[in-house]
């Protein structure tokens, strides 16, 4: 089994919260490499949250009513934040066309 996790000053370990399946960090941020936890500089929370969202969208096929369930947010708090962090499909189809089959 997997483990990506890292032990904080008080010698606690600590696991990322999962979406059903195992994380994968992607992209620059350092926040779930057990190497560089804790990272001196902090944890960035915006990467981390993006970095889950756009697992989430992929693991739905950027299905949003799928993807906010499985994040426990709502369809509106996610719709919120993929424009926040200006997350769109890469093949170019708008999410409202997949979500209305449009």
């Amino acid at each position: 089994m997997m483990s990506s996790g890292c032990e904080n000053s008080r010698g606690e370990w600590l696991m990322p919260p999962t979406l059903g399946t195992k994380i994968i960090p992607t992209g620059p941020s350092r926040a779930m490499s057990c190497a560089s936890c804790p990272a001196p500089e902090g944890i960035n929370f915006e990467d981390v949250e993006k970095n889950l969202i756009l697992q989430a969208m992929d693991q739905t096929d950027y299905n949003i009513t799928k993807a906010a369930k499985l994040l426990g947010l709502t369809f509106r708090t996610l719709q919120y934040r993929l424009e926040k962090f200006g997350i769109k499909r890469s093949d170019g189809k708008d999410e409202k066309e997949e979500e209305t089959g449009e």
